[in-house]
């Protein structure tokens, strides 16, 4: 603010709202392939991990959501396609996963603490 006080939300000019100020103390970044079996993404989550960035860098179809995640039906995931991302202030306690309909599919990983 102009007044030199720190805001912890602020709104972007498109509307979005916005938090800031998490202290990160990590960062770590990784590819992880997505399988046609719910995969964990990452592989194991960062220590007091505060927020995830998955980005689908592959062709095809990646849907992802919790354990029982699928690419159709009543448990089917969100939807990403090549060079889609989803990104989420989630913590280390919580696990993402997952599948793809053909074949192996890499996504990138950042996670910060």
């Amino acid at each position: 603010s102009t007044d030199g006080d720190y805001a912890s939300v602020q709104q972007t000019a498109d509307g979005y709202i916005r938090a800031i100020g998490l202290s990160e103390t990590a960062i770590l970044q990784q590819v992880v392939s997505v399988a046609l079996t719910a995969t964990q993404i990452p592989t194991a989550n960062l220590a007091n991990r505060k927020h995830i960035t998955i980005q689908n860098i592959d062709n095809g179809l990646i849907w992802i959501g919790s354990a029982t995640v699928t690419a159709a039906g009543a448990t089917r995931g969100l939807v990403l396609a090549r060079g889609g991302t989803y990104e989420a202030d989630v913590g280390p306690d919580v696990d993402i996963y997952g599948i793809t309909l053909v074949g192996a599919k890499d996504v990138a990983v950042l996670e910060l603490s």
